[in-house]
């Protein structure tokens, strides 16, 4: 009943929020920024599709939507002159294939980062396992195969790596850490090609922590998406002596009321986050590698 209550409050809260930067127009704050949003998704299931669109429509009037390799490569190197927007699904759940398609519809790339251990899995026992202990969630779900994969590279999206079993990387063995981190990688690389990107299961820096990121660091992946809520701005500091890119990306449900989207966006707008402090200060994090090395 509180769960219910609280969440009550929050979209009315959110409603009032979305209310008054309608009437201030604050939406004209993120054409005049110079900044790279990330929004991210889960799911995308039937009833969510035609939000999905609305979002999308507003998303390509707002921003120049690029694809997440190219998001990923503008904060690395500073270049962000004008509002440039990508999209991410995590976890590989198969209701995104109708995501891929809208879009395609709409001329648009995503990056969709899959769990290898769950990929093309069927039996219903594993999958309720998977769900419940995995991703914490009650409702058991059917997840992407190697098809639907193949699916979504001939239709221009991107696919990225989020581990094997989704666990919470900061709490695991180096041994199952290397696991999860690297033999992801190879079999995606295998059965689809190279993978450059990697994003990590729940996305606070609590649940990856330093030892993780510094491994992270010597694959060599080209970006690092986070679950922590904000923006990136330009910057011209020594690309050398930059860490790994930490990409900040906002999670989102495609159902929720566009006015609650737009109101985290553009609150983004005000604080784009700087490549110093892309990882927590006190992390020991080495300089960006090659993805060849």
């Amino acid at each position: 009943m509180m769960k219910r209550l609280r969440k009550m409050a929050r979209h009315c809260v959110l409603n009032g929020f979305a209310a008054i930067e309608a009437l201030q127009n604050r939406e004209e704050q993120i054409a005049a920024s110079n900044i790279v949003q990330v929004v991210n998704f889960h799911h995308m299931y039937q009833y969510e599709e035609e939000s999905f669109r609305a979002f999308l429509e507003w998303f390509g009037e707002h921003y120049e939507v690029i694809s997440y390799s190219e998001a990923a490569e503008r904060v690395r190197n500073g270049n962000i002159d004008k509002a440039y927007g990508a999209i991410t699904f995590d976890d590989g759940l198969k209701s995104v294939v109708s995501a891929g398609k809208i879009l395609s519809d709409f001329g648009f790339s995503a990056t969709f980062f899959v769990c290898s251990g769950i990929i093309g899995e069927t039996n219903p026992t594993k999958l309720r396992a998977f769900c419940e202990d995995a991703l914490m969630v009650y409702e058991s779900d059917e997840f992407l195969s190697w098809d639907d994969l193949e699916t979504l590279l001939k239709q221009g999206q991107e696919i990225g790596c989020h581990t094997i079993s989704h666990p919470k990387l900061s709490e695991i063995s180096q041994e199952q850490l290397y696991e999860e981190i690297y033999s992801s990688r190879e079999l995606l690389t295998e059965k689809l090609g190279v993978i450059e990107h990697f994003a990590w299961p729940f996305g606070s820096f609590e649940l990856l922590g330093n030892s993780a990121a510094e491994k992270l660091a010597d694959a060599g992946y080209a970006s690092i998406g986070s679950g922590k809520r904000g923006s990136h701005g330009p910057h011209a500091a020594d690309l050398e002596s930059l860490p790994p890119v930490c990409l900040r990306r906002d999670n989102f449900e495609a159902r929720w009321p566009l006015g609650h989207i737009k109101h985290f966006l553009i609150n983004n707008v005000n604080d784009p986050v700087g490549p110093r402090s892309w990882w927590p200060q006190d992390w020991n994090i080495a300089s960006q590698r090659s993805p060849s090395n």
